[in-house]
């Protein structure tokens, strides 16, 4: 039955428009405390049919200030909250073997939600002449109390065949659920403050896999309906907020494959290769903006490239009397994405290719070493792009390290 402890105290700022002359500073603290506990039973005496129940719980507490000062609208504010989240949940699976060439799988999960968010919007207007009302349409300072309830029931069925020793059919069937919650970004209105509902996926998923002694291939197919999406997006008021915007799919194939090419009484050569095509698009998008609304219907999902491909070659070597050495390299390509939905040209991330190499080495003496370089290339990447904001991958590095053995 493992029990977890988490618990964090944070002080963080910037300065929103990442221009050395800043139009507006955020100052942040925050204070989080999280527990959770799950018990489970088993029964995998080896008989024809595993069984799986158990519950569990979290508890999750955060307690958070951000101080506000724009240049602009002239107020210095300050919105301090009180968020609490507790989720509890029955579960239950099966797993039988019905026969030698059939296995079969079933699962129930029933998750209660409850939440609250309590806080204030105080804008100590230091000056005597701050915009906030006019800017934002609302009054400062309000305050706010919410609460909610929520439940769901979610499951998974699949199955496996096995037609012969070294493949596997499979395919699985399931929903999801995404419980409903509150923001907490920002809170510059009453219309930031109210929760956001529930969100709910459905999933179907089959594929194949290949495997002998030096080969393994898998291919798999997916298709996932997702209802009630959720995403930061314009409130009626040009402020941002988590919202639900409407409905999507993601499908697409995915594949790998694993090759030994080499392996001797003191060398080994091995290749990894995968690559996923997934196909995105938000089909409804449910917003008070019209031409956010016509902009958005047919793009792809944020952070969705049209394909990502791994690769790796991992080369081992037997030096005799202790010594080993391996050398890694590898390869990984992301394609075009926009992290932000309704993407614009200043948004979208170009493709990236990262390569990198290490060389691990296993000594005699109790300690290993190794050396290491990443980006070999040097290429620019953005992990986050937003117009004139950007968040700018690391350039090559390289490096050398040690470990030792007492």
């Amino acid at each position: 039955m493992p029990v977890n402890i988490q618990w964090a105290d944070q002080t963080s700022g910037s300065n929103g428009d990442g221009t050395p002359d800043p139009q507006f500073q955020f100052d942040f603290t925050e204070s989080l405390r999280q527990a959770s506990v799950e018990a489970r039973l088993s029964d995998r005496s080896g008989a024809k049919v595993d069984r799986v129940v158990g519950l569990f719980h979290i508890d999750d507490k955060i307690a958070f200030a951000s101080l506000w000062t724009s240049f602009a609208v002239r107020p210095i504010s300050i919105f301090p909250y009180r968020q609490t989240r507790r989720s509890s949940a029955a579960f239950g699976q099966l797993d039988a073997e019905v026969a030698s060439w059939l296995r079969l799988m079933g699962g129930l999960r029933d998750t209660r939600d409850h939440a609250s968010f309590d806080g204030a919007n105080i804008d100590l207007n230091p000056w005597g002449i701050s915009t906030f009302t006019g800017r934002f349409g609302t009054t400062s300072p309000f305050a706010w109390s919410g609460r909610f309830a929520d439940d769901d029931v979610s499951g998974r069925v699949s199955s496996q065949l096995k037609p012969t020793e070294t493949l596997r059919l499979f395919a699985s069937a399931g929903t999801g659920y995404r419980g409903r919650g509150f923001d907490g970004t920002s809170m510059f209105t009453i219309e930031e403050t109210l929760p956001f509902t529930s969100g709910h996926v459905r999933a179907l998923e089959a594929g194949v896999r290949d495997t002998n002694s030096w080969l393994r291939l898998t291919r798999d197919a997916f298709d996932d309906r997702f209802r009630d999406l959720k995403a930061t997006t314009r409130l009626s008021n040009d402020t941002n907020g988590r919202a639900n915007v409407g409905r999507a799919l993601s499908r697409g194939v995915e594949g790998s494959v694993a090759a030994r090419l080499f392996r001797g009484e003191t060398e080994s050569l091995d290749v990894n290769v995968g690559a996923t095509f997934p196909d995105t698009e938000i089909l409804s998008f449910i917003f008070n903006h019209v031409a956010d609304v016509t902009s958005t219907v047919g793009d792809r999902l944020p952070g969705a490239p049209r394909w990502t491909l791994n690769a790796a070659v991992d080369a081992t070597m037997d030096h005799g009397r202790g010594w080993r050495g391996r050398t890694r390299f590898t390869l990984a390509y992301r394609g075009e994405e926009s992290k932000r939905r309704n993407a614009q040209p200043n948004t979208i991330s170009p493709g990236q290719t990262l390569l990198n190499l290490r060389h691990d080495l296993t000594t005699p003496a109790g300690f290993d070493v190794d050396a290491h370089g990443r980006n070999l290339t040097n290429g620019i990447s953005f992990p986050e792009r937003n117009g004139a904001v950007r968040l700018v991958g690391a350039p090559r590095t390289s490096g050398v390290g040690a470990v030792v053995s007492f």
